[in-house]
């Protein structure tokens, strides 16, 4: 699976895991609130908790070059 939107990542490995967001937030130690502020917004910045729910999801981030 190759996207270019995070949020669709996270929710295509949430539901290959049959996980919610409740259960994202305990594995990654997470208010269940923060996750889903996070999802929301979209925004991904090195102290979000963006980093761990890729981890958690065994997800990498992937930065190439555009194709023209």
């Amino acid at each position: 699976m190759e996207t270019t939107d995070p949020r669709e990542a996270v929710d295509a490995a949430m539901k290959g895991r049959e996980i919610n967001q409740g259960d994202l937030a305990a594995l990654i130690g997470s208010h269940p609130a923060a996750v889903s502020r996070v999802l929301n917004s979209g925004l991904i910045d090195r102290r979000s908790l963006w980093l761990k729910i890729f981890d958690a999801l065994d997800l990498e981030v992937v930065i190439r070059p555009k194709r023209n």
